[in-house]
């Protein structure tokens, strides 16, 4: 009898790991959204000054502020979330940041209605920039944050295994006279649930792929065997050009079938020993083991874009997005999955700021930005 009980109270837990985890997807997702449009609002800013027409000035303002109702949505939504103390700390720390941004984006937009172009600059490079880049810092560290859940999660989910596995075999004791089928069940079950609760902590849940927790446990697999066997590889951060206009016109679902689509063309195309990962929103990585040299990375980069580029149908409409790509190279451009992604998306917010739909290569030499 009292194994019974202790196998209902492992059932109970269960389903209450199940429903942290449910919980930690969804923060996963709102950070990820606030960290694009955030983004983007960067993107947006810049090209206002690169403007001199009236009106793409106003229609980038018109989508700046779409950006930012974005960004308030999520962040609104993570908010009616539990949070523990120092989630609930950063987040304060960034709307205090946010604060700060919009009243120096006041400010900016002010000098440019008034033709004072050069203050309106200085006030982008020395103060409005750097604040939008702190509120970015600051979400990376929560999206670290609930990593750092995640595997703790993982940790609890790994004893509560060990647990009823212990215990069934006290019931395979007990009830082997009887019929071992009820063990095997309830152990079939536990696995199963096991086997989910990984699956939901290391894959993306709409596309399939590994995401930001997997992707850097195999970048630092990649590096291991790169270092033993003498060779390169490289990285690529990918995303998407235009996704927003597609979310904003067709609606999140639409955008979720966009997402899919082009997860499967990543996928077909790279070989089977590449790995395609999502890191949040429209963002994506490509790891290319064992490469020969930027020559090849860069034919791939290209069959990539062309791919991504290729038109699709989503609810009876034909949709076309672009891609811009950063590429880094392993040991020339970092020697461990921070270095690498920070120089790889560096490059990528260039081929962004260049007009987008396009590669290119780290320029960025090892411990270099």
């Amino acid at each position: 009898m009292q194994t019974v009980l202790s196998l209902h109270q492992i059932e109970q837990q269960r389903l209450q790991l199940k429903s942290v985890i449910e919980e930690g997807l969804t923060k996963f997702d709102l950070v990820g959204r606030m960290h694009a449009a955030g983004r983007e609002r960067i993107l947006l800013l810049q090209r206002m000054f690169l403007t001199a027409d009236p009106f793409e000035r106003e229609a980038l303002r018109e989508a700046f502020s779409r950006q930012a109702e974005l960004f308030i949505q999520a962040r609104q939504a993570l908010l009616r979330l539990p949070l523990n103390a120092e989630e609930r700390l950063l987040l304060d720390r960034q709307g205090a940041l946010s604060r700060q941004f919009h009243a120096i984006h006041l400010r900016v937009l002010e000098h440019l209605d008034t033709g004072a172009e050069h203050e309106a600059e200085r006030l982008l490079s020395e103060a409005l920039l750097p604040t939008q880049y702190a509120v970015l810092a600051t979400l990376s560290e929560l999206y670290d944050l609930q990593q750092r859940n995640a595997r703790g999660i993982w940790v609890r989910s790994d004893r509560l295994q060990h647990e009823a596995r212990r215990l069934l075999l006290a019931v395979a004791a007990m009830v082997l006279l009887t019929g071992l089928t009820v063990a095997y069940f309830v152990f079939r079950r536990i696995r199963t649930a096991s086997l989910a609760r990984e699956r939901l902590a290391t894959y993306d849940a709409l596309t399939g792929l590994p995401n930001r927790l997997l992707i850097q446990r195999l970048i630092g697999q990649s590096i291991a065997r790169a270092q033993r066997q003498q060779r390169k590889f490289a990285l690529m951060f990918v995303d998407l050009d235009r996704f927003k206009a597609v979310n904003d016109s067709l609606g999140h679902k639409a955008g979720d079938l966009l997402l899919i689509e082009v997860a499967s063309r990543l996928r077909r195309s790279v070989r089977a020993s590449d790995t395609v990962g999502r890191l949040a929103g429209d963002e994506f990585v490509v790891l290319l083991d064992d490469v020969h040299n930027a020559a090849d990375v860069l034919a791939v980069a290209e069959k990539i874009r062309t791919s991504v580029q290729e038109p699709m149908t989503i609810f009876d409409r034909d949709v076309q997005v672009g891609a811009s790509i950063g590429i880094a190279l392993y040991p020339e451009h970092g020697r461990d999955a921070e270095e690498l992604l920070r120089h790889a998306d560096a490059a990528m917010y260039r081929v962004k700021g260049e007009g987008r739909n396009g590669y290119r290569l780290c320029e960025a030499q090892r411990g270099v930005d």
